[in-house]
């Protein structure tokens, strides 16, 4: 909403909230508005009240240097901790500091979030608790992801953020606006303050003036101001100093209608701050062309400048004192306002800017001996340089090499300043552009590395590193759903680019757009002599080889690309660097969970779990995201499938990692059907058709519609779409899909009572079974038979199977197959299985079917059976509570949130019949399974 709040009383509102009984564990109030409007007020009112009635409060004030290094404002925050904290809040900051790491090794955001969610809860289980960060839209992209993040996986409260920012600065499809802005949206409000109207800014004139403003006045005021209250002060007082105003009996009037008064935001603030202060306005000119300073670094500036030290002191003091500089941790200067700062700079000009810039650089170098420095002087350096500056150019790439591991986005930044400085026909500048789609890759920007790759490649000369900055670009593409692109990347490639890597990815976008004879020519092409390639190129190559597999339905082809994906991401360090067989353990555990095979996906996510603990680094693309999702899904582990979609869907959506984003909305939707919870699944259904752009997905999320329409009783336009969907996936070659639309069609027909037309589905299905080699297919096959021929042999053994791998869905649905006449103990079971999941829609199924052959079933208690049969993921906790892990490091060792291991161990509780975990051990101790896991 819109609003002109007075600031003191919003702050009250805010702070009274905080007392009321029961308030949410967070409350998000994000406060925008243009420059001046009082953003900045409104929230050091809510902090000095908060203060006052004993809330404990952090704030942090970002600042426009800060958006290129990783967690500066959540450094920012941690240095305004409570100064006595307590055993807990001690050791949580021990941990947010471990996981934030030096500037030059930050941890990825989703590892941050956890310990950040820690401390944040630390501190307000000992008191409400209110963190502000002022102009947030700087903030660095690291900590508003982890900011994000932590509020959702906090249990308690109460926890008030408040934000603000400026409304130009919000822009759509930032980091900002998908992270804070959701926040707000979520948990909260949006208060946009605006210029006050024309009433208004005449009762603020008057209340200034302390007198009834004229209509010359008043208008001359409003059209300068703009209805802002920090323009209309000093509009005011420019206008009482040239005693333009006279104020006599309670009425203001304008004295001289003709008075010339520009207000721009640079004169405005300059006007107001500096007066004639001249010593203050030099040092601080001087300072805003860094951004901000190191206090040791004073005497150099003072040298600089050509004033002696004592006079700098003085007039940094003044700086202090009027609230224009303040002090930050540790030892930095900087500017309260980051508008004074664009004054100042903008009002030197261009040439004197560079002239101070230039005396400044060298003199700095003295100082410059840390990162920051080291980013700062090299700041100075490229904003005073032009294009063909080689010194500027190497300035910028050093500042890039030092910030691409720890903060590679911000190294992408510096990167394209060195390109933009370099002339456009350097040699090396196909090289730094390779250096920077790599960078924006890791630092999830994948289509700045998608055009930073696409430049580097039309630059390079054959080799490895053209080779490699292909199939990276391709690899940035597909990520994004962005097929064109990748194709376009790979019609790129010349006859000598063509490792084995590429040919499989080829091969994978070329089944994937359906163009499915060519996807099997370059897949053949890409097997033989696959095994003579360098590892991390067989890597690549059983990735993208077993998804066009599994699109193109060669079950053979899917099981050796899954079986070398998981020898390969089992090897040595010394041999594969960890990032890769990371890559090769959480791919090929999707590959197989495709197919529903989770008994031979759950090896390679448990060893992938290993890495991530011991490296700390987690999937870029979301492929582990997925794999995990994916097997809770057949598990059974639905609520906790779900929550893990919220939290990271909403890290692939700020990414913009829309290929695995789409996946994980699928799994959503697949499982809001099945508990027919219909207004949900069409809501995703809805984000999803805003998201995905490939014709595959599109026919993925058709399906799911005509899903919808079958369930919302609307049978007759489910078929007419499914008949299309089928002949589509026939026609694109799309194999998974046609098993898919076929089981639909079979249960569209039976539900029609067209038996006939069913059974040559059915038949139909099995003739695709049977070509494929897919389990899943097979599987499929054998229920359709079962429904259609009332062969039940087939539904058995698919339900044993489903039982022993630990997939009650799959079991439910085969027992329901295979269920004779009066199979009471199979139906009783089906229900059973299904009523855990709450899979409300075949529930009514199998009561409906118990009713019909006069079958009478027990109603299960609506939660989970507690007989103490834990699925292979509940062993594999289990065993990591024996070895004395706490939930984070579970967290860390499995790549799941804190609240999933939580969630997991409330269920555990409950089948164990425990409340604690030494019970817990202790009991599954006791029943023989000493070798848990």
């Amino acid at each position: 909403m819109a609003t002109q709040l007075d600031p003191a009383s919003r702050a009250r509102e805010v702070v009274a909230e905080l007392a009321m009984p029961g308030p949410p564990p967070v409350r998000a109030l994000l406060v925008t508005g243009p420059t001046g409007i009082g953003k900045s007020w409104l929230l050091d009112e809510v902090v000095e009240q908060a203060s006052a009635t004993g809330c404990s409060t952090v704030v942090a004030r970002a600042h426009p240097y800060d958006g290129s290094v990783a967690y500066a404002v959540l450094r920012q925050l941690v240095a305004h901790a409570p100064e006595k904290p307590t055993s807990p809040q001690r050791a949580a900051l021990a941990d947010l500091a471990a996981a934030i790491g030096s500037p030059s090794e930050s941890t990825g955001p989703h590892h941050v979030s956890t310990p950040f969610a820690g401390w944040l809860q630390s501190l307000a289980d000992e008191q409400p608790l209110v963190v502000g960060i002022d102009d947030a839209d700087l903030t660095d992209d690291a900590t508003l992801i982890a900011l994000a993040l932590a509020c959702r996986e906090l249990s308690r409260g109460p926890l008030t953020l408040v934000l603000t920012c400026r409304d130009d600065q919000w822009l759509l499809g930032s980091t900002f606006a998908a992270t804070i802005g959701h926040l707000a949206e979520e948990f909260g409000e949006v208060v946009r303050l605006r210029p006050r109207g024309r009433a208004e800014a005449d009762a603020l004139v008057g209340k200034i003036l302390g007198a009834e403003p004229g209509p010359a006045l008043a208008e001359r005021i409003f059209r300068e101001a703009r209805g802002v209250p920090l323009f209309t002060r000093v509009a005011i007082d420019a206008l009482l100093e040239t005693q333009d105003v006279r104020v006599e009996a309670g009425h203001a009037v304008l004295v001289n209608e003709l008075a010339t008064l520009v207000l721009s935001q640079r004169t405005t603030l300059l006007h107001r701050i500096f007066r004639t202060d001249s010593d203050a306005l030099a040092a601080a000119r001087a300072i805003a062309t860094l951004g901000r300073v190191s206090m040791r670094h004073l005497d150099v500036l003072a040298r600089a400048l050509r004033i002696d030290s004592t006079t700098l002191h003085q007039a940094i003091d003044r700086l202090v004192a009027a609230s224009v500089l303040t002090t930050e941790s540790p030892g930095w200067l900087t500017f309260v306002q980051p508008l004074v700062r664009e004054a100042l700079y903008q009002d030197l000009g261009p040439v004197e800017r560079r002239r101070l810039v230039t005396e400044l650089s060298p003199n700095l170098t003295e100082a410059a001996d840390d990162e920051a420095g080291l980013l700062v002087r090299a700041r100075t350096i490229v904003e005073a340089a032009s294009r063909g500056d080689q010194d500027a150019v190497d300035a910028a790439l050093r500042a890039a090499d030092t910030l691409r591991h720890g903060s590679p986005a911000a190294a992408g930044h510096w990167y394209e300043l060195a390109l933009e400085l370099m002339p456009t026909d350097a040699a090396e500048r196909g090289a730094v552009l390779a250096r920077q789609a790599t960078s924006y890759w890791k630092g999830s920007r994948p289509r700045l590395s998608m055009t930073a790759g696409l430049a580097a490649v039309r630059l390079l000369p054959a080799g490895s590193l053209r080779q490699s900055t292909l199939a990276s670009t391709v690899g940035a593409a597909y990520a994004m759903d962005d097929l064109r692109t990748a194709r376009e990347v790979l019609e790129l490639a010349e006859p000598e680019d063509l490792s084995m890597g590429l040919l499989g990815q080829r091969a994978a976008v070329l089944a994937q757009t359906g163009d499915r004879d060519a996807a099997d020519r370059t897949a053949a092409q890409a097997w033989r002599n696959l095994e003579a390639g360098a590892l991390h190129d067989r890597v690549l190559a059983y990735i993208y080889l077993g998804t066009a597999a599994y699109l193109r339905g060669h079950g053979d082809q899917l099981t050796t690309a899954t079986t070398r994906l998981s020898r390969l991401g089992h090897l040595d360090d010394r041999d594969l660097p960890p990032q890769v067989r990371l890559s090769a353990l959480e791919t090929g555990a999707g590959l197989l969970l495709f197919d529903g095979r989770l008994a031979e996906a759950e090896p390679l996510l448990a060893e992938a779990g290993r890495i991530t603990q011991r490296i700390g680094w987690s999937d870029i693309g979301g492929e582990g995201a997925f794999a995990r999702v994916k097997a809770m899904y057949w598990a059974g582990e639905w609520d906790d499938a779900i929550a893990t979609i919220a939290t990271e869907a909403a890290r692939l959506e700020f990414t913009g990692l829309t290929s695995n984003l789409a996946k994980l909305r699928l799994v959503e939707v697949d499982i809001l059907l099945e508990r027919d919870e219909l207004p949900k699944a069409t809501s995703v259904l809805l984000a999803l058709d805003r998201v995905v752009a490939s014709p595959l997905f599109e026919t993925e999320v058709a399906i799911r519609r005509a899903r919808l329409a079958g369930a919302e009783g609307r049978p007759a336009e489910a078929l007419a779409d499914l008949d299309r969907i089928h002949r589509a996936s026939a026609e694109n070659g799309w194999r998974h899909l046609e098993q898919q639309t076929l089981r639909l069609l079979v249960s569209c027909q039976l539900a029609l009572d067209n038996p006939d037309v069913a059974t040559k589905l059915a038949d139909e299905l099995a003739e695709v079974a049977a070509a494929t080699q897919l389990r899943e297919p097979q599987w499929t096959a054998a229920l359709a038979r079962a429904r259609c021929h009332h062969d039940l042999t087939g539904a058995r053994e698919v339900a044993a199977a489903a039982r022993e791998e630990g997939q009650p869905l799959v079991t439910a649905e085969a027992l329901l197959a295979s269920a004779g006449s009066g199979d009471t103990a199979a139906l009783q079971e089906c229900l059973d299985l299904l009523s855990s999941l709450r899979a409300r829609r075949q529930v009514r199924r199998v009561l409906a079917l118990a009713r019909a052959q006069g079958v009478t079933l027990a109603r299960p208690n609506r939660e989970p059976s507690s007989d103490g049969q834990l699925t292979a993921s509940e062993y594999q906790l289990v065993r990591l509570v024996r070895e004395g892990l706490n939930n984070r490091e579970i967290a860390e060792t499995l790549n799941y949130s804190r609240k999933t291991v939580e969630a997991y161990l409330s269920r555990i509780y409950r089948k164990t019949g425990t409340r604690s975990r030494m019970d817990m051990v202790v009991a599954m101790h006791g029943r023989g399974l000493e070798d848990i896991g």
